[in-house]
């Protein structure tokens, strides 16, 4: 005979009464008769459990998703609230980065977030973790540990790599020495295409552990990265110290779950899926107005995933927008172009710049074009400068003490110092 589900309710709450941590199980029920049951009576929380959901429970913080504006524009805002400096389009691109389909990308750029201490990057850092569902991890990681942690996020089983998930890899604080490691450099150098993202270690038993470090990528640093290979990969967001970021909000004071949600929603839903394909192959008719291919091709995913969601209204806005950030970026980056010319001279005369004025004593310093012209032709391949006009390489050389001059018949630049 079947208990009622008004007996059954009995049962339990007697059986409650008796011991708040009973666990029971009841036997012979109809299928029906039991489809409230949970089995188990709720344990009594510890403060372990507390603990947990405190860390980890944002509801409680201010709201700040408006559904009557595009998820984009939701997760651009929010960004603005925990730093300040930044330029518009530099928040624009965050959002996007943040919310990424990663399983529908090949290239991605990574991110580096640069700035003193204080300027405010690591809590930027913190609110795209919490804007994505994503975990950081410490600068501190070695090769080996980064790679399986790749593994982790990337992949809903580790061994058999069959179902990719969307991820993103959040690293707080690399140093000075990160990268001069080849282990941790080589996720990097080839994690940010798919195609070349496959890597074998030996484990010590004549056998070869497979790992794939294709992800997006995102880390904070205070240190300046010498690898020519990796800025080639590499959008670097510079954060500054401002009176500002006295009136931001702290990254755990705001409710983010409705924005970690939408963005799941968004992405598992198939309407939008063909789309984004459909926008990727717009993007590359699209003309350019300038700059590198290597750039467009790096920004693509990044670009259109941020029109899909709404980051950028339109693909004309988001890639005119991007090439003046571009622009000015380029030009700021300590004024690269005099950088590789600088290196590449002291490279051809073998000497440093400190050493030129003794050295222009007793030799004449002379430089043929063709030398400098192939070391800025590198740095135009490598993606790291514009091609540059005539008349700016030789305002840089007037700048360093060169002037047009002859040697053996060669004309070239003559060092002639510096003027004081």
């Amino acid at each position: 005979m079947a208990i009622s589900k008004k007996g059954i309710k009995g049962i339990t709450d007697a059986l409650a009464q008796v011991d708040d941590k009973a666990e029971f199980i009841v036997k012979g029920l109809a299928e029906d008769d039991v489809d409230f049951l949970e089995g188990t009576v709720p344990k009594k929380m510890t403060i372990n459990d507390f603990a947990s959901k405190f860390n980890h429970d944002d509801e409680d913080g201010v709201s700040v998703f408006d559904e009557t504006i595009p998820l984009g524009e939701n997760l651009t805002n929010a960004l603005t609230l925990v730093t300040a400096g930044l330029k518009p389009w530099e928040y624009k691109f965050l959002a996007a980065y943040a919310s990424l389909p990663s399983m529908l990308c090949n290239i991605l750029p990574i991110v580096e977030l640069f700035g003193q201490a204080g300027s405010g990057k690591t809590q930027l850092l913190l609110a795209v973790a919490a804007m994505s569902g994503q975990g950081v991890i410490s600068g501190q990681s070695t090769g080996a540990s980064l790679k399986n942690h790749i593994n982790h996020i990337r992949w809903a089983d580790p061994e058999t790599k069959q179902t990719e998930k969307n991820c993103l890899l959040l690293i707080d604080n690399l140093n000075e020495d990160s990268f001069k490691k080849e282990e941790y450099l080589s996720s990097f150098l080839n994690g940010y295409n798919k195609k070349t993202d496959t890597c074998y270690i030996s484990n010590g038993k004549g056998q070869n552990i497979e790992f794939r470090t294709f992800c997006p990528k995102m880390y904070t640093t205070i240190w300046e990265k010498t690898s020519t290979e990796l800025a080639r990969r590499t959008i670097v967001i510079r954060t500054k110290k401002t009176a500002e970021l006295d009136n931001v909000i702290d990254p755990d004071d705001i409710c983010w779950q409705p924005l970690r949600s939408a963005i799941k929603d968004f992405w598992n839903q198939e309407d939008n899926w063909q789309p984004f394909k459909d926008l990727g192959k717009k993007f590359s008719r699209h003309p350019k107005p300038k700059h590198s291919k290597e750039h467009w091709t790096l920004l693509k995913s990044v670009l259109i995933s941020g029109v899909s969601i709404g980051v950028w209204t339109d693909l004309d806005a988001c890639i005119a927008e991007t090439s003046d950030w571009l622009t000015t970026a380029l030009k700021s980056r300590h004024n690269l172009l005099e950088v590789v010319i600088l290196k590449s001279l002291e490279d051809i005369l073998g000497f440093k710049q400190a050493e030129w004025s003794v050295l222009a004593q007793s030799v004449k310093i002379h430089v043929l074009p063709r030398h400098l012209k192939d070391a800025t032709d590198l740095a135009v391949r490598d993606g790291l400068i514009e091609k540059p006009k005539l008349s700016d390489v030789q305002q840089i050389l007037s700048k360093l003490g060169f002037a047009a001059g002859q040697k053996d018949n060669q004309l070239g630049y003559a060092y002639k110092g510096i003027k004081q």
